[in-house]
């Protein structure tokens, strides 16, 4: 589900997960124009071409979704910098350390042509457990970043002293640092998997990223069904898709935040017990949270 948002002055387009995108088309007074698309990767932005029309203003890609786990590769990153000209091309690099099995996140700079169309941000709030710290950075074009400086020195005269400097040391990190903290999520990934394979959900093993999304079984209306009936029955807790815009309604997301004993016994409650009939346990457990190895 790779994520692209074009701003207008007057519209919004955007594609799976719209997620919480449509408020910023509020901030611009807009209205949005959803361009849908047919596979796990969005590559056709034809319709977004279409819904910007000669008006376009910016362009949104999420690397890994943004949530969404599906990671965006060089030769999919250069259909937008082609087609989307002349909207500003915005990449949102937020998972780019966070990955499994040998992938390596790519920067849209690496498309010919990005350097003058495009801005990067990344943000240290995911790949180095830094979240709520508000560290981050963004690359590109020097008029581009004359603009976002003259935005964010109105927002804000800058961050707190002791965090730049707690940033500055975590980015002297080592790789090794980085395949350690991955090695937890992978585990976890691999139990959130088993869980998604218990509930009979289709997911992409491929995904990248600290959360892991599956589509529900057509036997349920939609995810809230299903997070209901294991709240209820279960007492376990699962993000249904549709909180993050209409186009995840039938998905449940997994947070590769929650440590391996806890999705464990996530999962022993869900698979059917011996007699036949699941079992249930006492407790409450939360499987969607935002807490760091």
């Amino acid at each position: 589900m790779f994520a692209i948002e074009a701003l207008t002055m007057s519209k919004v387009a955007d594609n799976v997960p719209n997620l919480q995108y449509g408020q910023r088309a509020r901030l611009y007074e807009g209205r949005r124009a959803i361009a849908r698309h047919s596979g796990v990767l969005q590559t056709d932005t034809g319709p977004l071409a279409d819904a910007l029309g000669a008006r376009g203003a910016a362009v949104l890609t999420g690397r890994f979704g943004p949530d969404a786990g599906v990671a965006a590769s060089v030769r999919s990153l250069r259909r937008p910098i082609r087609t989307l000209r002349p909207a500003v091309v915005h990449s949102h690099l937020a998972y780019a350390d966070i990955v499994f099995d040998d992938f390596r996140a790519p920067s849209i700079m690496e498309v010919p042509g990005a350097r003058e169309v495009a801005v990067e941000f990344f943000t240290m709030s995911k790949s180095y457990n830094m979240a709520g710290w508000r560290v981050g950075a963004v690359v590109g074009h020097a008029d581009y970043l004359k603009a976002i400086l003259r935005f964010k020195s109105n927002m804000d005269s800058g961050q707190f002293l002791p965090v730049q400097r707690a940033a500055a040391t975590a980015l002297q990190l080592p790789p090794e640092w980085h395949a350690a903290l991955n090695a937890v999520y992978h585990d976890r990934r691999n139990e959130a998997e088993g869980i998604m394979n218990t509930l009979g959900c289709r997911l992409d093993t491929a995904q990248q990223g600290m959360f892991l999304w599956g589509e529900i079984p057509s036997s349920y209306r939609d995810a809230y069904q299903l997070s209901d009936e294991l709240l209820y029955e279960k007492h376990l807790f699962l993000t249904p898709g549709g909180i993050f815009g209409s186009n995840g309604d039938r998905h449940i997301r997994i947070s590769l935040c929650s440590p391996v004993a806890t999705l464990q016994e996530a999962g022993s409650r869900i698979a059917p017990a011996d007699s036949g009939s699941r079992e249930l346990l006492s407790g409450h457990l939360i499987t969607d949270s935002n807490n760091r190895p």
